[in-house]
């Protein structure tokens, strides 16, 4: 299933999380497997007057093949006492899919 994979190249790529609605305005979060990349975010122009959209710069490794990217919209002074196990914040949605690396083979020179 194609829709839950997000195809990325080598070096930076960009990287928009959006959300809808929420008040307060949520915090936006990226991450990349369990690495927070949140401090590359800037703000963006979201598709509605209600939509939150913070836009990220990726650089994107060989290392990053097979690991998810999430999305996650934390609700600021939001406290949750459970945690369910696969989610990286206790007080936010979040939105993960998979990289699917495209990048060229390189020839290893033999000497």
């Amino acid at each position: 299933n194609t829709e839950d994979k997000l195809n990325l190249k080598i070096g930076v790529n960009t990287v928009q999380c959006i959300a809808e609605g929420g008040s307060p305005e949520p915090m936006m979060n990226l991450f990349v497997g369990q690495k927070n990349m949140s401090e590359e975010g800037r703000t963006c122009r979201g598709p509605g007057r209600d939509s939150q959209c913070v836009q990220f710069e990726v650089n994107v490794g060989t290392e990053m093949s097979k690991e998810s990217l999430s999305c996650v919209a934390k609700m600021p002074d939001v406290d949750v006492d459970e945690q369910e196990n696969d989610q990286l914040v206790l007080n936010g949605k979040q939105v993960t899919i998979d990289i699917n690396l495209r990048y060229s083979p390189q020839l290893v020179d033999p000497e």
